[in-house]
């Protein structure tokens, strides 16, 4: 997945080198880039199943969904149908959302890679936008950053504390 902390290499403009020694967590708590005037607000939240409450919480205050998939896996892009899909549609009914293929990078290297196309395809088929990136070379994360921005900002009257960033309006972005 692509974590916030390599997001925050955007905060200044420029994407830093990978780290390799970070231990993914539930929840990762949030992340704030400033983009076109606008402050983009991402809520990077664990895949896991058993953490649907933590989800449910982001996606009630979330402007847009980044659904995530690995393009060198299978199993993560089958999830975008079969498990992402109705959870989005149940829990963020009317949020726009973004399917997003990562790891780009190791279409490089890896065989059996999920192609561009297929993920186009898929994204046709749950009538929503297709990007691709790597979180560790930073290809694609502006062009996602710019997309992100052109979506409407959520005002949120009450937010859990743990979300809170004391900023009453901004653009708020759930990824799974």
């Amino acid at each position: 997945m692509m974590g916030l902390t390599k997001l925050d290499g955007l905060k200044e403009g420029e994407v830093q080198s990978p780290q390799t020694d970070q231990v993914p967590t539930m929840l990762k708590g949030t992340l704030t880039l400033h983009h076109n005037g606008k402050d983009i607000i991402f809520h990077d939240t664990s895949a896991h199943k058993d953490h649907i409450r933590i989800r449910q919480s982001t996606y009630e205050t979330s402007s847009v969904v980044l659904c995530l998939f690995s393009v060198d896996s299978t199993p993560s892009f089958s999830s975008t149908r079969n498990n992402w899909e109705a959870e989005i549609q149940h829990y963020a009914k009317g949020t726009p959302w973004l399917l997003i293929g990562n790891k780009i990078d190791l279409r490089e290297s890896t065989e059996d890679c999920i192609a561009t196309p297929a993920g186009q395809q898929r994204a046709k088929e749950l009538n929503v936008p297709y990007m691709e990136c790597s979180a560790w070379n930073g290809e694609g994360l502006e062009e996602i950053v710019a997309k992100i921005s052109t979506y409407d900002q959520v005002e949120v009257e009450e937010e859990p504390d743990f979300l809170s960033t004391g900023k009453p309006k901004s653009t708020r972005c759930d990824i799974l």
